[in-house]
């Protein structure tokens, strides 16, 4: 049942002429609304452990983080950057992004960030950016994977044990 108060010659439905902000002491976000665009949220996460494969197709990392979108409508905004190697001439090294067990991108075939040379021991740095809709309220992961195009000798991520960000962005999307 609605409350109402009644004043002279008057009565008005407080539950729904009511507007304001909810404070969030008692539980609300302190916003009035969330307009699209918006950062709702940042969740960042850091690895340090080198990882190495020669492997012609994507493995995981395990550089990862996880966010819980507040509406399905939301967009997460995925960075990733850290410092890669590729160990022999010819080789090269690509990374790109997964969220959960799919690929992201449109060329996710070649990848996000590349490290290629004729020399051996290349050190570069990736650095890959990607916007995705997930369409969800549950928790979603987002993890670097890598490969080594040409299979002989190993590619890394995180060399020499430095540190590889993942960090990830909940921009309210439009309803």
């Amino acid at each position: 049942m609605a409350i109402t108060r009644i004043g002279l010659n008057q009565s008005i439905n407080l539950a729904s002429n009511i507007t304001g902000t909810l404070a969030t002491g008692n539980g609300g976000t302190g916003a009035t609304s969330f307009a699209p665009g918006k950062t709702l949220q940042v969740v960042s996460a850091i690895r340090a452990t080198e990882i190495a494969t020669n492997s012609q197709s994507y493995q995981t990392t395990n550089c990862t983080a996880s966010i819980t979108p507040s509406a399905s409508s939301s967009k997460v905004l995925v960075m990733i950057t850290g410092s890669g190697r590729e160990d022999a001439a010819g080789n090269t090294a690509k990374y790109t992004i997964f969220r959960g067990s799919t690929a992201l991108g449109s060329n996710t075939a070649n990848g996000f960030s590349e490290q290629s040379s004729d020399a051996d021991l290349i050190k570069a740095p990736y650095s890959m950016i990607f916007l995705d809709s997930p369409s969800s309220t549950s928790s979603v992961a987002y993890t670097l994977f890598m490969k080594n195009q040409n299979g002989s000798g190993s590619c890394k991520a995180c060399h020499n044990n430095t540190n590889t960000t993942v960090t990830l962005m909940e921009i309210a999307g439009w309803y």
